[in-house]
């Protein structure tokens, strides 16, 4: 259910975290999957998926989930996440610095 509806900036790290300890090994049986726009919550990700929609020759909309395994790859999505375009330059280092706290 929207759990995050008007969360915005100032609290998606701490429901990041947040969600993170409830996952934690050791912590009991919880699994949770969430679906998010929020990068703060995609970066404590364990699992990162990207949600991709296209329109289909047929005039359909496809979706496609595709896995991001690499640095690179979850970079390249959570700076895509907070507005800054997709390619490789100076303004992937706060979706990197992001990512690593995220990890510490």
């Amino acid at each position: 259910d929207e759990r995050e509806g008007g969360v915005g900036g100032r609290l998606g790290s701490p429901v990041a975290a947040m969600l993170r300890r409830m996952a934690a090994p050791g912590t009991g049986t919880h699994q949770i999957l969430c679906v998010s726009h929020l990068p703060q919550v995609a970066a404590h990700a364990q699992h990162h998926l990207c949600v991709r929609k296209s329109l289909a020759a047929d005039g359909r909309m496809e979706t496609t989930i595709v896995p991001l395994h690499s640095q690179e790859e979850r970079v390249e999505e959570v700076a895509a996440m907070l507005g800054l375009g997709r390619g490789v330059d100076d303004q992937h280092i706060s979706a990197y610095r992001m990512l690593q706290e995220a990890a510490a």
